[in-house]
């Protein structure tokens, strides 16, 4: 509720989603079923747009693409360049990209309660796909609370100051850790 009425922690928040960070850690606890997978996905054929998350099973390419509460027709941040229409043309848009680079795409409706976003997983295609049974919900839930933005940080002052290092360390891109790590400088 806090961020999408536009109130953030500008010292911690990292800018990621809870619902993007629950599935990212769904998928670690599934790096043994999938290949080549992608988290923050964004080949030049889509830039300077991302997806959320890309991997292949059994040679099919995949992106599975998380639609939370902001976005996707249903909320924008008020007084937002972005309108409701704009997002669903977002979409809309890269569900035909993904298809025209034979990868198929499938969208999560979510929501950031512990139980609901569960289920919504539960009830997905991509549960259709590969084995959810021994994915711990809990660690997704407890581990998808953590900023991105504080963990470079914490890395950075332990004194690991190669920012591919730490993108690899934390799964995020090189540009992000960047920028994570002027934020924390312009704060001290």
């Amino acid at each position: 509720y806090m961020s999408r009425n536009g109130f953030h922690c500008p010292n911690c928040s990292d800018g990621i989603s809870f619902p993007n960070k629950f599935a990212h850690e769904v998928f670690k606890q599934l790096y043994s079923q999938i290949s080549n997978y992608e988290y923050e996905y964004s080949p030049d054929w889509i830039k300077p747009k991302r997806y959320d998350n890309y991997f292949e099973y059994n040679n099919i390419k995949y992106i599975v693409e998380i639609d939370g509460g902001l976005g996707h027709g249903k909320y924008v941040i008020p007084n937002s360049k972005k309108t409701l229409e704009y997002t669903i043309e977002v979409d809309e848009y890269k569900n035909r990209m993904a298809k025209e680079h034979g990868i198929n795409i499938i969208r999560i409706d979510v929501e950031n309660d512990n139980d609901k976003i569960k289920n919504c997983f539960l009830k997905s295609k991509l549960n259709d796909i590969l084995d959810l049974s021994n994915v711990d919900w809990n660690v997704c839930f407890i581990n998808a609370l953590s900023s991105k933005k504080v963990e470079t940080i914490k890395l950075f002052n332990e004194g690991i100051k190669n920012t591919t290092q730490i993108s690899q360390m934390l799964d995020i891109s090189v540009s992000s850790v960047e920028k994570y790590l002027k934020s924390g400088t312009n704060y001290g």
